[in-house]
């Protein structure tokens, strides 16, 4: 979950790092092609760094977020490159990656030392328990009391979904 909620600010923070700044059609004052701003050393280092400490407080919990950052942003970088973005704001959305990743696991040094290939590639996925699938809707260790009630809140999704059109 941890995760989950960080990567958006990651790869923002890789992008403004890496100059692409959203373009508004309405200010006719600044040029912005193709959303590509001008970014100073300082504004690429305080993205970086901002990253890099996201990226810190997330791997301390999630130690495969280092991992998992380092491929969304070259995936993004890559998809940059594919869409006819510039090869210089791929190299940087690249750099700030690695560069928050590094500094990432030197700020969990301490503990970056201890982790484990277990801990660094997740929890191994669970086999077959031998629940059915009732038992696993209902997210209810058995289905004598409240089983039902969830169950039955599976009703309104699956009627939005039969009756929408668009």
């Amino acid at each position: 979950m941890l995760w989950y909620a960080a990567l958006p600010w990651l790869l923002h923070l890789v992008r403004r790092g890496a100059g692409l700044e959203t373009a508004d059609p309405s200010t006719t004052g600044i040029d912005l092609v193709d959303g590509v701003a001008p970014v100073g050393l300082r504004r690429r280092a305080r993205a970086t760094a901002f990253a890099a400490l996201v990226l810190a407080l997330t791997a301390a919990f999630v130690p495969v977020a280092i991992a998992l950052f380092v491929a969304s942003a070259l995936v993004v970088a890559l998809a940059t490159l594919l869409v006819g973005g510039s090869w210089r704001v791929a190299g940087w959305m690249t750099v700030c990656a690695v560069l928050a990743a590094v500094l990432a696991l030197v700020l969990n040094l301490p503990w970056a030392l201890e982790w484990t290939w277990a801990d660094v590639t997740g929890a191994r996925p669970a086999g077959a328990s031998g629940r059915s699938t009732v038992e696993l809707a209902t997210l209810a260790p058995n289905t004598i009391r409240f089983g039902f009630l969830a169950l039955a809140l599976y009703v309104p999704v699956l009627a939005a979904l039969a009756i929408t059109r668009a």
